[in-house]
């Protein structure tokens, strides 16, 4: 059964073609929702991005060249996806998803799928993954920096 305050958001493809060294083409394809039409009922009430500020770059940046310290960066390419959502989101059903598993041309229009983790293009997605983020790692004993506007 369907919450009534859920939220139901439309889904959109992707679609990139990526060259790569070998000289082989690459099709890649991404599931994203629509999220300039995703109703806010998250309580969060503006777009959250967890970033640094630019004196706290500055200022590890030259710590580590006084202390002849390396710094490392880490990219997670799919961050977003393994935001766990809290309350319950729905997409309309993917264009073509019918067609691919043999339905009738109804299908679309008369199921809804209920999302379990975040996606892109979904307003809570970044406040998702840095939730779980931070959780792991809490639990491998680092701190946050209390003075930052991401701290939970």
């Amino acid at each position: 059964m369907i919450d009534k305050n859920a939220s139901i958001v439309s889904p959109r493809w992707l679609f990139k073609v990526k060259n790569e060294a070998n000289n082989k083409i690459r099709r890649k394809s991404r599931l994203v929702a629509r999220g300039f039409a995703d109703s806010n009922f998250y309580d969060i009430d503006e777009t959250y991005a967890p970033v640094a500020g630019l004196v706290d770059i500055r200022f590890l940046i030259a710590t580590a060249n006084k202390f002849d310290l390396n710094i490392y960066h880490l990219d997670v390419k799919t961050a977003f996806l393994n935001g766990k959502l809290e309350k319950k989101v729905y997409i309309k059903v993917p264009e073509g998803l019918g067609e691919w598993l043999g339905k009738d041309k109804n299908f679309d229009q008369d199921y809804i799928l209920e999302l379990l983790k975040s996606i892109y293009g979904l307003k809570v997605s970044p406040k998702r993954w840095f939730v779980r983020f931070d959780k792991a790692m809490k639990k491998l004993r680092f701190s946050s920096y209390p003075f930052q506007p991401c701290y939970i």
